[in-house]
């Protein structure tokens, strides 16, 4: 009998891995609480890096500003650093851990006194932003971030890939007793472990494959 799994992820994202968690004996069901809305913004402030948190953040600020050849590229990991490339634009530096204070103290002691840009959501948690200076960062809203409501039918284990992930599901949702619960990172773990009291498991990487690996 499979295993009954939701994670809240866009079902398109999951398409390549379907046989994967067929092999596994997994039934899977994906629903993403988030949608997104570009914010018009004006930069007029030069910066020397630009970190992207989310390849949203990557989409939404490209959608409006081109960079210049000499800005360098930073992002949280290799899915926003996927996204990147899409642009046919290099990274210079890549997280490679879902512990978030890891890879904002490498990148902070990777830039040093330059200024960076951080493309954000209304609902940025500034996670590594918060680390610098204020005249050493430029922290500019380019999209936001709205829940969505919806049930979900009770599942084994449930994988929650953001904190505002873990809000919409509690809109019209209860934090499950017996269930296993596992966080893409850090930072939806904190999130997980303010609003209930079981025990969470952390994905030591925030991808489809860590979670495969694990499960």
């Amino acid at each position: 009998m499979n295993r009954s799994l939701f994670i809240s992820k866009n079902e398109e994202e999951l398409i390549d891995f379907e046989d994967q968690f067929t092999s596994l004996d997994f039934s899977v069901t994906a629903e993403s609480f988030l949608d997104y809305k570009p914010v018009n913004f004006v930069l007029n402030r030069k910066f020397d890096w630009v970190f992207f948190s989310s390849p949203r953040s990557v989409v939404f600020f490209l959608s409006q500003q081109t960079l210049g050849t000499n800005v360098k590229i930073a992002c949280v990991g290799s899915k926003t650093a996927d996204t990147i490339a899409d642009y046919k634009l290099t990274v210079d530096y890549c997280g490679s851990s879902s512990n978030i204070a890891q890879i904002a103290g490498e990148f902070k002691k990777l830039v040093g006194d330059d200024v960076v840009l951080f493309p954000i959501s209304d609902r940025s948690l500034k996670s590594v932003s918060t680390l610098f200076e204020q005249s050493k960062k430029i922290e500019l809203e380019v999209y936001q971030t709205q829940l969505i409501s919806k049930e979900i039918k009770p599942h084994e284990i449930y994988v929650f890939t953001s904190p505002s992930n873990v809000d919409g599901f509690l809109l019209k949702n209860k934090m499950p007793n017996s269930a296993r619960i596992i966080a893409w990172g850090t930072s939806t773990a904190n999130k997980l472990n303010a609003v209930c009291s079981m025990k969470i498991e952390v994905m030591s990487q925030s991808n489809i494959e860590t979670l495969l690996q694990i499960l």
